[in-house]
């Protein structure tokens, strides 16, 4: 698991998890290596279409990607 977060570069211990994990690239290669990207927030730094183009699905729970594709599920 994996994530990417431009204002919340890592994630630290809480009282109840600690998932010691840092914020990660999203480039070209990373997003060909995963098998599902997650939108769970809409900031406006992030290239969608870029998304749209390299990740092989997307669940988007924000309603951020616009253009009707196949490999987009709206949630």
């Amino acid at each position: 698991m994996d994530y990417n977060d431009p204002y919340i570069p890592s994630l630290s211990k809480t009282r109840h998890y600690n998932f010691n994990l840092s914020s990660v690239n999203l480039d070209e290669s990373a997003l060909k290596g995963y098998d599902c990207l997650l939108i769970i927030t809409d900031h406006s730094c992030y290239d969608y279409e870029f998304l749209l183009e390299h990740a092989p699905l997307i669940v988007d729970t924000r309603g951020v990607i616009k253009k009707n594709h196949q490999k987009v599920i709206r949630a």
